[in-house]
Formats: C-alpha cells, structure tokens, sequence
C-alpha cells in the first residue's frame, strides 16, 4: 500500500484501514499479509499499528 492521497506521502484514514479489515475477514483466510511502503513520514509504521489494533476489533 503506497498512500491514499498521494503515493508515498499520505497516510490511510481510519475508515480505509476498518473497510480493509472487513475485506480480509469477508475473505476467511487464515493469513493475511498487508504491506506498507515506507515513506519519509513514518505513515507506514502508524498505519501498520493502526491496522494491527483495528483487525483485533473489527466485528465478523
């Protein structure tokens, strides 16, 4: 994933990264691998913590 907005300078709202977690529960896959692009900002670090904490409570 490389930025919402703009590529490599944006960081995913919270909303986006909810909608991903439903994605990757509607799919009933065991493993899911979600990568962030590094930016000169840091968003990558921030978002993967952010989808980390979202994926514990999103609802099936």
């Amino acid at each position: 994933m490389h930025g919402k907005d703009r590529m490599y300078r944006s960081r995913y709202e919270s909303y986006s990264l909810e909608k991903l977690a439903k994605k990757i529960y509607k799919g009933n896959t065991k493993d899911a691998y979600v990568y962030f692009n590094n930016d000169f900002r840091g968003y990558a670090i921030k978002n993967t913590l952010e989808l980390k904490e979202v994926v514990k409570n999103v609802k099936r």
